[in-house]
Formats: C-alpha cells, structure tokens, sequence
C-alpha cells in the first residue's frame, strides 16, 4: 500500500494535481485504502481525488463520476 502511495505521491509531483493520471491514481489509492477498510484515511483521497475531478473535468464526465459514486461510497460506509 505505501509503494501506491508513494508513486501516486510522485506522479502528483511530476504532472500536478489537477492532470488526469494523478486524479485516476488518486482514486485507485482511495478505492484500496476503502477496501481495506481504512475510512478515514480513503475519505481524503477520494475527496482530493473528487475536487480535482470536478475541477479538471467538469461534473460531468465519467471519471468524475466514478470518483462521486467512490467518495460517496466511503461516506456511506462512515
């Protein structure tokens, strides 16, 4: 988990915040974390991933989407 992290971590680093590759990596992370059963700590991500998105992307785009029904997903398991 900490080497997902890490890259994630870089990847944000080399193309920004706001670039695509970073926000999908953003939620990969989230989605394992949720998984794992680590809320508190996937809410961030996927919130990151979420502001991100909607910014970047606009709300409606599929991956906007996906990061909707994901951050939801964790609230809903809160």
């Amino acid at each position: 988990m900490q080497d997902a992290k890490d890259q994630t971590q870089e990847i944000e680093r080399r193309l920004g915040l706001d670039h695509e590759d970073t926000l999908i990596s953003l939620n990969r992370v989230g989605v394992l974390l949720r998984d794992q059963g680590n809320l508190k700590e996937a809410e961030s991500w996927l919130r990151r991933d979420l502001e991100g998105s909607e910014r970047t992307l606009g709300p409606d785009h599929p991956n906007t989407l996906i990061s909707i029904n994901n951050y939801a997903s964790v609230l809903e398991s809160d």
